[in-house]
């Protein structure tokens, strides 16, 4: 399906003029990553995908010593929050049932990886201060902002002195942001989700970090075309 799109899909602006998130670029970016890490060739592209797992486990997980974070988790649903669904004031939070992620589904780098409080603090502290290997070198750049229009890094959302992402999954949410300069960051789970949710995070988060950093944040600007491109569910 992702490749059949790949193949007829035509913007109709130029790169770098509008954004749009999008899950089928997260999912693209790790087959293309797993691709070139197997080694394999056109003919062995379903089977090289399959290595994404030990890639992200390989090249990032285990480098920045984060031991409880994973792909796969059935191994660890008994220490997994319930998540929930949000529901109008007054009215009872319907529960959320967790994503079953098939290892052969072509979206694992859009959000297969699970982890703990702990190991994000991990995460966050190589954001602030890269280590000085290849990933920290890659790190890096995931940082650095692409065009004049858009502050947008890889992955990474550019405001006013700092970065930020965040994140949700059916019955979860989450926002991560951090200011290099001040050396502070902060990282908020939730597991309820909603847009309304997800804004409340968000802002709140934004508050703390302006307040630790001592600087008044807004936030980051993206242009959105006026007719969204529809990718395969």
């Amino acid at each position: 399906a992702m490749q059949s799109f790949l193949e007829s899909f035509q913007p109709a602006y130029p790169p770098g003029e509008y954004w749009v998130y999008s899950n089928q670029a997260f999912a693209l970016l790790g087959s293309l990553l797993s691709h070139a890490y197997a080694g394999g060739s056109s003919t062995t592209w379903d089977a090289s995908y399959q290595s994404w797992p030990a890639y992200v486990m390989d090249l990032v997980v285990t480098p920045l010593g984060m031991p409880t974070t994973q792909v796969d988790y059935s191994n660890v649903t008994a220490q997994l929050a319930q998540g929930y669904n949000f529901a109008a004031a007054g009215q009872p939070y319907p529960t959320a049932p967790l994503p079953q992620w098939l290892l052969t589904s072509a979206g694992l780098g859009a959000g297969a990886l699970s982890s703990t409080l702990r190991d994000m603090l991990t995460f966050l502290e190589a954001q602030i201060a890269p280590p000085k290997t290849d990933l920290g070198a890659a790190i890096v750049k995931t940082q650095q902002s692409f065009g004049l229009t858009l502050s947008m890094g890889l992955g990474w959302q550019i405001g006013f002195g700092y970065w930020d992402k965040d994140g949700a999954i059916s019955g979860f949410d989450s926002y991560m942001a951090f200011d290099a300069l001040s050396k502070v960051g902060v990282i908020a789970l939730s597991n309820t989700d909603s847009n309304a949710v997800g804004g409340a995070l968000t802002l709140a988060c934004r508050d703390l970090l302006g307040t630790l950093s001592k600087t008044a944040l807004g936030p980051s600007k993206f242009p959105s075309p006026k007719t969204m491109p529809q990718c395969p569910q």
